[in-house]
């Protein structure tokens, strides 16, 4: 044990002198430890998605449904002014000429009547006039003295003159309903006339509303039905029903799954 001992001590000696002759020194491995934040990276999925999104649909004014004559397609960068959906004009271009075309009746019916009004009471008038001329004439040549004239002649008289004040009182009445009834065909023809002019002014808000304009910069995501269908050319959307959706690129934020 003690020989085994004295050659191993030998061996070691002779290791060391024969490093040292050569001129190396013997190594160590080394590491450089710094203070620093520890993370841990993790891989997920998710989504990624705008902060703030703005509504693209037709006008809530316009009450009637407008018909998608093109619109942008899914995820297309937009820059602000851009045009995003654009509207059919023929339905807003054939409701503003049947309008304009049933105001032009209507002042025509108006001036009609207004002309058969004025001669019809301009013949009233005359026959007002007529009627009590007669009735003068009666009264001033009515018969009534006994001693002059018969009991005949003078029931006669009394009658015409009668006669001649329900002539004259039926001529101002009849004046007066004739005006009336000619006034109330004039209202209904000045009705169809506003209503005309209420759907030439819808025509022409629809027409001034033909185009939805992007707001600001961001990517335009069309609006899609319950079974995953977008918008396209040839809907007809109602006032109000969303068509495509314009996110703020400039601020996100992310949805993820951790597993």
């Amino acid at each position: 044990m003690r020989r085994m001992t004295a050659t191993l001590v030998a061996l070691a000696t002779t290791a060391m002198a024969l490093g040292f002759a050569c001129g190396q020194a013997p190594t160590h491995g080394t590491v450089t430890v710094e203070r620093q934040d520890f993370r841990v990276r993790v891989t997920a999925d998710g989504v990624l998605e705008a902060v703030e999104s703005t509504a693209l649909a037709p006008p809530l004014n316009i009450r009637r449904p407008f018909t998608v004559a093109w619109i942008i397609d899914d995820g297309v960068a937009v820059k602000q002014g851009d045009v995003v959906v654009r509207f059919d004009a023929i339905e807003f271009e054939q409701q503003l000429e049947r309008a304009m075309s049933e105001r032009r009746t209507s002042q025509r019916r108006i001036d009609r009547s207004n002309t058969e009004r004025d001669v019809t009471i301009e013949k009233l008038d005359l026959d007002a006039a007529m009627s009590q001329m007669e009735l003068e004439h009666a009264e001033s040549f009515q018969t009534l003295d006994t001693t002059v004239f018969s009991r005949m002649e003078i029931l006669e008289s009394s009658i015409d003159t009668e006669l001649a004040r329900h002539k004259a009182d039926h001529a101002l009445e009849s004046k007066d309903i004739e005006a009336q009834l000619a006034q109330a065909e004039i209202d209904l023809h000045r009705f169809a006339q506003q209503r005309a002019d209420l759907q030439i002014s819808q025509a022409d808000d629809g027409r001034e509303h033909l185009e939805i304009i992007a707001p600001y910069d961001g990517l335009g995501v069309l609006e899609r039905e319950w079974d995953g269908t977008p918008t396209r050319s040839g809907d007809v959307p109602w006032p109000g029903s969303t068509l495509a959706r314009l996110p703020a690129v400039h601020r996100m934020q992310a949805g993820v799954c951790l597993l």
